[in-house]
C-alpha cells in the first residue's frame, strides 16, 4: 500500500521539499540499457564461477525465490554475488565499462523541462544501484545533471550519504538522505518503479511515497509537484 498518490492527497505533494527518485525504471525506461547490464552481469559471474550462463539465470532466479522475489534486478544481483561469493567490486568495475550504453539513451526534454520547475523550489536526490560512471552517464545522457542536488550510488568520489554495501532496498539510505537535507519525514516524497526496492523502505520510515509505471508515468508526479 502506498502512502501518498498525487490524486489522492494533493496536500501531502503540494508541502513535499524533498523528491527522492529511483534511475533505472523511473527516470530512464531504456530496457534494452538494463537487459545489455544484466547480460554483462551473467557473464561476470559466469567466468568467476566457471558456470555457464543458463546455470547463473538458475540460480539467480532461486535465491530471488528465497527472499528476494519481485526485487529489483541490480538489488537482487548485489545480493547474489555476496551469497556466491563473487567480487562486487569487480562487477562494478564491468558494470562501469557499460557507460558508452548509458550514453546511447537520448535527451529527454519534457522530462528535464518538468525536473527543472520542480527544482526551482524542490531538493531532488536520485538513487541508483548503479556505479557513479554509469549514472552520471545516464543522467548527462538524459540533460538532468543539474537539476539533482545528490546522487546516491555505488563507487562515488565524494559521497554526501553513505551508499549501503548491498544497494537497495535500504532504509537507512532513505534515512541518511533525510539527515542531508536536514527535512522531516512527512516533507519528503519518493518515486520509483519497484515495490520492493523503492516504496517498502519508504512505508517502513512513513515517507509518502508513489509507484511510477505505464499508468502513472513520472511525468504525472512532476506535473502533481507543481
Amino acid at each position: 500500500m502506498h502512502n501518498a498518490q498525487p490524486a489522492l492527497n494533493a496536500q501531502v505533494w503540494s508541502s513535499a521539499e524533498v523528491l527522492i527518485l529511483d534511475l533505472d525504471g523511473t527516470l530512464h525506461t531504456d530496457r534494452h540499457f538494463l537487459d545489455v547490464l544484466h547480460s554483462a552481469f551473467i557473464h561476470y559471474v559466469g567466468r568467476a564461477k566457471g558456470w555457464s550462463a543458463d546455470e547463473v539465470e538458475t540460480r539467480l532466479h532461486r535465491f530471488r525465490d528465497g527472499g528476494w522475489r519481485g526485487v529489483a534486478p541490480s538489488a537482487g544481483e548485489f545480493a547474489f554475488l555476496a551469497s556466491a561469493g563473487v567480487d562486487l567490486d569487480g562487477w562494478l568495475d564491468r558494470a562501469e565499462m557499460e557507460v558508452s550504453i548509458a550514453r546511447r539513451i537520448g535527451p529527454n526534454p519534457e522530462l528535464a523541462a518538468m525536473l527543472g520547475k520542480v527544482h526551482d523550489t524542490r531538493r531532488i536526490a536520485v538513487t541508483t544501484n548503479s556505479p557513479w560512471k554509469l549514472a552520471m552517464a545516464v543522467l548527462h545522457s538524459l540533460r538532468i545533471t543539474e537539476h539533482t542536488d545528490l546522487v546516491a550510488c555505488p563507487r562515488h568520489p565524494a559521497p554526501a550519504v553513505p551508499f549501503p554495501e548491498l544497494g537497495k532496498p535500504s532504509v537507512e539510505l532513505y534515512a541518511s538522505i533525510m539527515r542531508y537535507f536536514n527535512v522531516r519525514s512527512g516533507r519528503v516524497l519518493v518515486a520509483g518503479d519497484r515495490q520492493e526496492i523503492d516504496i517498502n523502505p519508504a512505508d517502513e520510515l512513513g515517507l509518502p511515497s508513489t509507484m511510477v509505471d505505464e499508468n502513472q508515468p513520472l511525468i504525472g508526479v512532476l506535473r502533481a509537484l507543481q
